[in-house]
This record gives structure tokens, sequence and C-alpha cells, in this order.
């Protein structure tokens, strides 16, 4: 059984990447070479509170969302979305730890490899990935975003899906 509440997890992927279109993509911080990507912190939220299954389907939904704003391959965002939020979802066992220090380590590393990982497979259908200081500082940038947001995120994601079918209160990202 599902536990999306549909009406809710819809109205935030969509208030999600149409913020990322309208507004964060058109700012750039630390010298042009760090953005925010709100949809990205959505997925890994999703990672760490949703069932794999529900989290999955929602971060398909959310990287073709994302799709339809972006340049480049259809589907490509989907593509890495859904296999970012899976590998969250199977390894969370071993990956999430209890306490506010591990949720901003976790946070920030789950970020910054779903970045590198997208920079990756653009690279491989024909996109120009940041090279060298770029990149560096781009991938430090979105883990200091997810950091910060990260916990927010899970809140977010957390309200996106029945909570009878959630992790508990003790999963370390709080109620």
């Amino acid at each position: 059984m599902s536990g999306i509440r549909w009406v809710y997890a819809l109205l935030a992927i969509a208030t999600a990447t149409v913020a990322q279109a309208v507004i964060f993509d058109q700012l750039i911080f630390v010298g042009g070479r760090v953005r925010l990507d709100a949809p990205l912190l959505l997925v890994v939220g999703l990672g760490f509170v949703a069932r794999t299954e529900d989290a999955a389907l929602l971060a398909f939904i959310t990287g073709l969302m994302v799709d339809l704003f972006q340049f480049g391959p259809f589907g490509l965002h989907a593509l890495v979305y859904t296999l970012a939020v899976w590998s969250i979802g199977v390894v969370r066992v071993r990956l999430l730890q209890p306490g506010t220090s591990f949720r901003v380590v976790q946070g920030a590393l789950a970020v910054m490899v779903v970045t590198s990982l997208s920079w990756l497979v653009g690279a491989v259908f024909g996109q120009d990935p940041p090279r060298g200081w770029r990149a560096i500082v781009g991938v430090l940038g979105a883990g200091f975003a997810g950091a910060i947001l990260g916990p927010t995120m899970a809140r977010v994601a957390r309200w996106m899906t029945d909570e009878r079918t959630m992790t508990g209160p003790d999963d370390g990202m709080g109620a």
C-alpha cells in the first residue's frame, strides 16, 4: 500500500520545481559557482524518511518536473533522482544515525554525492559539467545547503507521505 499523500506531494514537488526555475536558478552564490537546488534537497529528504518505493516514485516525478524546466536530455534528472533516493532508502539503516550532528553531516554528504552523480551522468549524455575549482566549490556549496536545509526538507517529505508508512520518531530526522 502506498503511503503517499498525493495532494501534498504534488504541491510540494510543484512548489520546489517552480521555485527552482523561477527563483533559485537565477540566484548564483559564491562567485557564480554555487546554486541552491530545492528539488534535489526534497529528494534527499524523501530518501531519509519515506518508504523506499514511495520515495523512488516521488523522486521520479520530481525529476520529470525538473526536466521540464532544464535543458538537456529529458529524463536525466528523473533517472538520477530515482537512483539516488532508492540508494539512500536501501542503505538508510546503515546511513542514518540519530542526533543533530549526524543529520547535518548526512544531509551534506547525500547532497554532495547526488550532485556529483548528476554531473557525471550529464557528462555521459554530452553535457559539460563543472571542472577544477568550480566543481569543488559547487559540490562543497551543495553540501553546505544539504547540511543546513536537509532536516527541513526531511520534514517536508514527512508531510508528503502518510505517517503510518514512514520511519519512526527515532529515525534521527526529527518530528
